[in-house]
């Protein structure tokens, strides 16, 4: 029998053929496999993951959440059409967004058996109202969850060109406050230690004029955030609202900042860095008027505020102010104590009464016509609530009361607040009981006119706040010495005969009444006279004098 030796190597198969089939045979095992498992994972996304989404940010904010349909999905991320958090009845806040993209990693699923989602919200819309302990959100604890085969996490919440309405708590005596619109350009909020630890950023603007950027690290179980804010040009007229200045409500006006803000258990502690404004007009209770055209610097240090400079009109009185401001523990500007240098910038007697008239609302009757200019240097001291400002005013150019020319004027004074105005009577000092009205006292008055002598004396001034301006008055003790009483008759052209001569006149007279009713007694002698003489009077002008000694 011949022997082929070729016969075996064509019965048995070729090795690269059997790789081949193994790989062939691989291959379509795997691409079952990927199909089943592209085919499980579609199931799963859609049937599983997506209401995931919807329970975990349910659960997060502990409100009901409406999640939009799927509209794609990949391997690491998720998108969903419109999206909604709706009101309820114990919460008005709503929210509404465009779309929203959700973005996980597959491996902390598959080794750590946990799926942490990252939520962007596309073009979002919100409604805030502010409640009534001043939380603009307020943002539960995660509680602890039962054991199951994975567990979820929202490890971040994005934002982008978000629209939004913040309605804060309406002031005192108010039903409603009027919404403030803020716009966002972006905005996220990173959770950690289930959101026992929160970082937020913003930035945004209130108008197309202003921005401002937030940065926070937050840890709300116990109150305690660190913030840094940035911005220019913000409208003081919406911060102010926002930040519920005490007392103080701005109107008008724009900031400029960089500050490093801490705060603990949920209170403000301490403040850093510079802060700019301009252009305000504040309405400060209890007064009537507004402050006006407001500009300065402020430096903020712990809970100190240096004021470097800030000018002010108050009705038509020029104001500047330098100096600093202790806030103490908390920074409760309530029990803030100043140390402040005022100076009123030199003013006319006229301003000064129209803007006492304006805060009265009633008219106040000078007993003379009285024209000239004044200036103040003072300093502020004490609390808001007993605010004390103490210092000199003096003339500064030459004053005329009536005819007479005064050739200086000053005195030292002191204004508080925190009295109740009653209308002085003579010889009587005005009642005394806290937060009604300002006390203004005099001492070290005097006045030298130009025609010789001087006056000198003391007084106080009470202007009753709110509605009571009715008992505001003054009442003044006042002691003139050598006044030239024939050159003084001169000016009034008062027909006395070149024979008689009044001399020199000394007197005491005290200044008393309702501001718009304010009379005058006086005693007064002139012992050098060609009559000499002596009267007790209550003179209406300088021609009642010349009837008493003629």
């Amino acid at each position: 029998m011949a022997n082929f030796p070729d016969d075996k190597n064509q019965l048995a198969p070729s090795p690269h053929r059997r790789w081949w089939r193994l790989l062939l045979l691989g291959g379509a095992g795997l691409g079952i496999l990927g199909l089943l498992g592209a085919v499980t994972a579609a199931w799963w996304v859609r049937e599983k993951l997506a209401p995931l989404v919807e329970s975990e940010v349910s659960q997060t904010l502990k409100r009901p959440v409406k999640i939009g349909p799927l509209e794609r999905f990949s391997p690491a991320s998720l998108r969903f059409g419109r999206s909604s958090v709706p009101a309820t009845a114990t919460d008005p806040d709503y929210a509404a967004t465009e779309a929203v993209e959700v973005r996980f990693s597959i491996l902390p699923l598959l080794f750590a058996r946990t799926l942490k989602l990252d939520i962007t919200l596309v073009k979002p819309s919100a409604y805030i109202e502010q409640d009534s302990q001043g939380r603009w959100i307020n943002l539960p604890t995660a509680e602890p969850k039962p054991a199951g085969l994975f567990k979820t996490e929202i490890s971040a919440v994005r934002v982008e060109n978000v629209s939004a309405v913040l309605v804060p708590t309406p002031a005192a005596g108010q039903k409603d406050s009027a919404p403030i619109s803020v716009n966002l350009s972006r905005g996220s909020a990173v959770f950690r230690d289930r959101n026992r630890h929160v970082l937020y950023e913003l930035d945004g603007q209130f108008t197309k004029n202003d921005n401002f950027k937030v940065s926070a690290d937050s840890l709300p179980p116990i109150g305690q955030t660190n913030l840094q804010l940035q911005g220019q040009n913000l409208p003081l007229a919406d911060l102010s609202r926002l930040l519920k200045i005490s007392g103080i409500s701005l109107q008008t006006g724009v900031a400029n900042g960089n500050l490093t803000v801490k705060v603990r258990d949920e209170r403000l502690s301490e403040i850093a860095g510079t802060a700019s404004f301009q252009g305000v007009q504040a309405q400060i209770n209890p007064l009537k008027q507004i402050v006006q055209n407001s500009s300065g610097q402020l430096r903020f240090q712990g809970t100190n505020i240096f004021v470097d400079r800030l000018t002010a009109n108050y009705g038509q009185i020029p104001l500047l102010v330098a100096g600093t401001v202790a806030a103490g523990t908390n920074f409760n500007l309530e029990q803030a104590k100043f140390d402040l240098v005022t100076n009123l910038l030199p003013v006319s007697a006229a301003n000064i009464v129209s803007t006492i008239e304006q805060e009265l609302g009633q008219k106040v009757t000078l007993p003379v016509p009285v024209a000239g200019e004044l200036k103040v240097d003072a300093k502020l001291t004490g609390t808001v609530a007993q605010p004390v400002l103490a210092g000199t005013i003096a003339s500064t150019k030459i004053a005329t009361v009536d005819r007479l020319q005064l050739n200086n004027i000053s005195t030292n004074f002191k204004l508080e607040r925190g009295r109740t105005a009653q209308t002085p009577t003579p010889n009587s000092q005005a009642a005394i009981s806290p937060f009604s009205a300002l006390a203004l006292s005099l001492s070290d008055i005097l006045v030298v006119p130009a025609a010789g002598g001087k006056i000198g004396g003391k007084g106080q001034i009470d202007i009753a706040l709110g509605s009571d301006n009715s008992r505001s008055g003054l009442v003044f003790d006042l002691q003139a010495d050598n006044l030239p009483a024939d050159a003084i008759a001169q000016l009034y052209s008062l027909p006395i005969p070149a024979a008689v001569k009044i001399g020199n006149v000394s007197a005491k007279a005290q200044v008393f009444g309702p501001l718009n009713n304010i009379q005058t007694i006086a005693q007064w002698q002139a012992p050098a006279g060609t009559f000499p003489a002596t009267a007790n009077f209550a003179p209406e002008s300088m021609r009642r004098i010349c009837k008493i000694l003629w």
